[in-house]
């Protein structure tokens, strides 16, 4: 499948879509420490789930075609989009969590 927006627009759109993570990150910071909570994972290697996903925001954009394909790229959401589409990006504040230790 070709994915339809220009390249100069799905780098815009990405680099967006940091900034959108660091804006909300006292938003995605206590989901992320819940969901560790839940299973007994703590962020020690970071130092909290707040560097995890500072950590995360900086490198969404090489994360975003590490972990996707090209048609993925209309699935980058708005700025005002939901928390869980924000979550739900690959490579994006969710893998925070996955790089959370697990005790």
């Amino acid at each position: 499948m070709r994915c339809a927006t220009p390249p100069a627009a799905r780098r815009g759109a990405l680099m967006s879509f940091t900034r959108v993570v660091l804006d909300r990150r006292d938003e995605i910071t206590p989901v992320l420490d819940a969901l560790a909570y839940e299973v007994g994972a703590t962020f020690d290697i970071a130092g909290s789930a707040d560097a995890a996903v500072e950590s995360v925001a900086l490198g969404v954009y090489w994360s975003f075609w590490q972990y996707s394909r090209l048609e993925d790229c209309a699935s980058v959401p708005a700025p005002d989009a939901p928390l869980e589409d924000v979550l739900a990006v690959p490579g994006g504040p969710s893998l925070a969590f996955r790089r959370a230790r697990h005790g």
